[in-house]
């Protein structure tokens, strides 16, 4: 027996999470049977978060984005208030200049979803942006942060100039 703590509607790829009455949580794929709940042993292609159950490659490469961008920027998370699918999710980023942002990750890219964190309303005022995909954390960053520019290539200065010295 269990209680849903929280799920989707079934989206392909989308993942429900149950909280069972013995408090474990059980994470499983609404479409596909290649979870761990089924008691078959887990695919050794995709990791396992074991607090959170499988990813999909699109979580990976925004786990890996966090922890490229952490440095040039305020803060940077993925949202855990809109809807996050193996196809889609969304990241909240604060910039050194303190300007706030949704991103949207799909396939075609990253794409600023919104100025506002946790929003998926775009400006209309500034279509152009809202509308391109990056295909980068780096290039939206570059676009979006003066101060993440020159932080970047100052700490890539100072890499190469360690390189130098090792040399």
């Amino acid at each position: 027996e269990s209680s849903a703590a929280w799920s989707s509607p079934p989206i392909p790829g989308a993942m429900t999470k149950e909280t069972l009455t013995n408090g474990e949580i059980k994470v499983s794929d609404e479409l596909s049977d290649d979870n761990t709940s089924n008691g078959s042993s887990p695919d050794p292609a995709k990791p396992i978060c074991v607090s959170c159950g499988p990813s999909s490659a699109l979580e990976e490469e925004a786990v890996l984005a966090l922890k490229e961008a952490a440095p040039s920027v305020k803060s940077i998370s993925i949202s855990e208030m809109l809807p996050r699918t193996s196809d889609l999710l969304f990241m909240n980023i604060t910039t050194l200049e303190g300007q706030t942002y949704c991103i949207e990750l799909c396939a075609k890219g990253y794409r600023v979803a919104s100025a506002r964190q946790d929003c998926m309303n775009g400006d209309f005022r500034q279509l152009d942006l809202h509308t391109r995909y990056f295909e980068s954390i780096y290039q939206l960053l570059d676009t979006l942060s003066p101060c993440h520019r020159e932080k970047f290539a100052s700490s890539l200065a100072d890499k190469l100039a360690n390189l130098e010295k090792d040399d």
